[in-house]
């Protein structure tokens, strides 16, 4: 135990050094991250308490010098898990034994591994259809509310076109960015049909 408790310690006390910070970031990525921070920190924090305390209990009562035959469950367990042992060191060997053909088959998986990661979507916040579409109109500043209701007027005329709008809200005079009353601005929110009603992601109705 000696050996190795400083190097729980140790690692304890550098996951938390690395996550505590990303739960006092702001911003969005603040937000997005803090509660997988929090957890990461408290679930080292309790790994690293019972490694340190009961698992060297446990240790004691498990490894006991007893020599028994394990019967039912234990014994087949005991069986299959050293046929796996067998299994997996004569894989080994013949993989050591045809290292060529071994590194052609690793190399082909790190070749479909990178041409499968070529079409994935990157992004902080992966584009999803959740069968809403958020705009936003902005007028100059200053302008009255009538004038911006023309605006809402205009975007609701187009949205409708589409047919893969269901129904369309208008929030005429209010800023979503900043959550403020603005005579100027108009939000539109656009729900769209059930997706087996329409053929077309929200992306597609969005472009």
């Amino acid at each position: 135990m000696r050996e190795v408790t400083g190097a729980l310690i140790a690692i304890i006390l550098v996951l938390g050094a690395v996550f505590v910070p990303v739960a006092f970031m702001g911003g969005l990525s603040g937000e997005m991250y803090r509660q997988f921070a929090i957890t990461i920190v408290v679930s080292v924090l309790i790994s690293g308490f019972v490694a340190l305390t009961l698992t060297p209990s446990l240790c004691v009562r498990i490894l006991k010098n007893k020599k028994h035959e394990p019967k039912g469950f234990f014994k087949w367990f005991n069986t299959m898990f050293d046929k796996a042992t067998v299994g997996y060191s004569l894989l080994v060997k013949k993989t050591i034994r045809y290292s060529l053909i071994s590194m052609l088959l690793f190399g082909g998986l790190i070749f479909i591994s990178y041409d499968m990661f070529k079409g994935m979507k990157t992004g902080l916040v992966p584009d999803e259809d959740q069968g809403t579409i958020f705009i936003f109109g902005f007028n100059p500043p200053g302008s009255s509310l009538s004038r911006t209701i023309e605006l809402s007027e205009e975007i609701n005329a187009i949205i409708s076109k589409d047919p893969n709008v269901k129904n369309i809200i208008t929030l005429a005079g209010y800023d979503f960015t900043t959550s403020a009353q603005r005579t100027h601005t108009v939000a539109t929110i656009v729900k769209l049909k059930d997706w087996d009603e329409r053929p077309e992601s929200s992306q597609s109705a969005q472009a």
